[in-house]
């Protein structure tokens, strides 16, 4: 699926990886953020597609909904940490706060809501971080 502010191109394939996305044909033109489930083809600067083609360089956004299922599954593997859900309020929030202000017709959340939100996020992530530093990959 791809999608602007006003248009959006489904295109169903047996394949979820490079296959697929070749034959819907929309990356060559794409502009901007590419938002997506952290499917590991994503991931163009490390991994291709098994016929060896990778993706375009973009700039990348893990989905809201695909984050916030993985901070459910971090609160769930750490019982007792309070960050995880914390993010995901934060995260619920800022939703909500952008739902509230499209209805009202304002183009962006209200700074005070946008920055507490914020904060509150960074905040839990960092805690996150320091509770579990990151791993380096095995070699």
């Amino acid at each position: 699926m791809a999608a602007t502010t006003t248009l959006t191109s489904y295109h169903a394939h047996a394949s979820r990886w490079l296959a697929a996305v070749r034959e819907h044909g929309v990356l060559p033109e794409v502009s901007g953020v590419l938002v997506h489930d952290s499917l590991a083809m994503y991931d163009s600067a490390k991994l291709a597609d098994p016929d060896g083609e990778r993706l375009p360089v973009f700039t990348h956004a893990l989905c809201g909904a695909h984050l916030c299922r993985e901070l459910v599954a971090a609160a769930e593997r750490h019982p007792g940490q309070n960050w995880p859900l914390q993010a995901k309020r934060a995260l619920y929030a800022l939703n909500d706060a952008a739902h509230t202000a499209r209805d009202q017709g304002h183009e962006h959340i209200p700074p005070e809501i946008l920055t507490r939100q914020a904060t509150l996020f960074r905040h839990a992530v960092r805690i996150g971080l320091a509770v579990h530093p990151r791993v380096s990959p095995m070699t």
